[in-house]
């Protein structure tokens, strides 16, 4: 089980539809503001995509596996649901009420996903995929030099340096462990999970290819890949 987040691709879709129309269309603002709903919301969840996604303020933000954070991002999609049903019923615009019923069912779709997620499987999740991409994503050449500081203090907080943050490998490693003993939920497949550490080691060797100022920083990712290798537990065959 990975971590997606497929809300933010159906908000994205309708705020940009806006950009392909000309002139101050009414229905076009009513949509992006609808947007904005379930862009906040992934903006909280998963900022690493949603900086990546152009979402402003995110650069320095990281995903957290917190014990209640399934539980917690949950409710907020009911919520968001809710005030998108809510606008939609009261809309009178076609064309805006076509657009929530997009953010509508991915949010449907989504809180369906948790609620199969929880049911069936293990959380498990490519750790070292996240921290990379959301390292690199920041690198970028194509992205502006001043936002690349900011790949620094991402990293001191994956690592657990930054005061008040707990190195994401050993959050991802408690919650397996917590339900690792649940009757009935499934783990991850055994390629899935070689896959993985494959994938981990490459991008270890790309991460010290790195421009400044991640090259200052190489020791922290090897220990980071270090424990996710160490703390991954492989499925029997």
């Amino acid at each position: 089980m990975k971590y997606p987040i497929p809300f933010l691709a159906a908000s994205s879709l309708v705020a940009q539809t806006g950009l392909e129309q000309s002139g101050p269309l009414a229905w076009v603002a009513k949509s992006n503001r609808n947007a904005q709903i379930p862009i906040a919301l992934n903006a909280k969840y998963g900022p690493e995509g949603a900086s990546s996604e152009g979402v402003p303020g995110l650069d320095e933000k990281i995903s957290v596996f917190s014990a209640d954070e399934s539980r917690r991002h949950r409710e907020d999609l009911v919520k968001a649901r809710h005030q998108l049903q809510a606008n939609y019923e009261t809309g009178k615009d076609p064309l805006v009420r076509q657009d929530l019923q997009i953010l509508i069912g991915a949010a449907d779709r989504q809180i369906r996903s948790i609620d199969a997620n929880e049911k069936t499987f293990l959380p498990y999740g490519d750790v070292a995929g996240l921290i990379f991409f959301g390292e690199k994503r920041l690198m970028d050449p194509q992205v502006a030099a001043e936002r690349h500081a900011a790949a620094v203090v991402r990293l001191r907080k994956y690592t657990g340096l930054e005061p008040g943050y707990t190195p994401i490998v050993e959050q991802a490693e408690a919650r397996f462990r917590e339900k690792i003993d649940t009757p009935g939920l499934l783990g991850p497949s055994k390629m899935e999970v070689e896959k993985d550490l494959g994938n981990t080691q490459s991008f270890a060797r790309k991460f010290f290819q790195n421009p400044a100022p991640i090259s200052v920083y190489p020791p922290l990712f090897t220990k980071v890949i270090w424990r996710i290798t160490a703390s991954i537990t492989r499925p029997k065959n």
